[in-house]
């Protein structure tokens, strides 16, 4: 009889744990859908001709690039390294976002403070990262990235808002 109470006990108490995991007043979820993304090249190639992707392009053979939907524009660009005037990364990241960026709009008085990550031990690349400041306001999901090998670089990147307002 006892075994019987204490199986009983235990089968009441398992429902109470169960329901109040369950419910939580201060949980959060979010529908993120499929976070997998797809990449149509019909559209990957409207976006490229309606930017001006093309000239950059044909100025450094053998770039690739994949277009960001939301901004319609390289969202990552990469390919063989550039020769790129300055001398370290400060000079060279700076060099490169004056005389490249602003074909794509880049407006040199929206960049925010670059932060620099250094080659370290085991690592072969720097990055230099911007992100877009508009009357003082960080803009979300702004960047504007570089990475180098060896002094050259090797891919860059940028989610920059042309139309973004405060």
């Amino acid at each position: 009889m006892k075994n019987l109470i204490a199986i009983a006990f235990s089968l009441v108490c398992f429902q109470f744990v169960v329901y109040a995991q369950s419910v939580d007043v201060y949980e959060v979820r979010l529908s993120l859908g499929d976070l997998t993304s797809i990449v149509d090249e019909d559209d990957q190639a409207a976006l490229r001709a309606e930017s001006e992707w093309g000239v950059w392009a044909s100025e450094h053979q053998g770039w690739r690039v994949l277009m960001g939907g939301g901004t319609k524009l390289p969202h990552r660009a990469w390919g063989g390294g550039i020769e790129v005037e300055g001398e370290g990364l400060e000079m060279r990241h700076a060099v490169f976002v004056q005389g490249e960026m602003s074909m794509f709009g880049v407006d040199e008085d929206q960049l925010g403070e670059t932060r620099y990550a250094y080659k370290s031990s085991g690592a072969i690349h720097e990055r230099a990262f911007s992100n877009q400041i508009i009357e003082g306001y960080d803009v979300l999901l702004s960047s504007l990235t570089t990475k180098w090998r060896d002094g050259k670089l090797v891919m860059w990147g940028l989610d920059w808002w042309p139309d973004a307002i405060v």
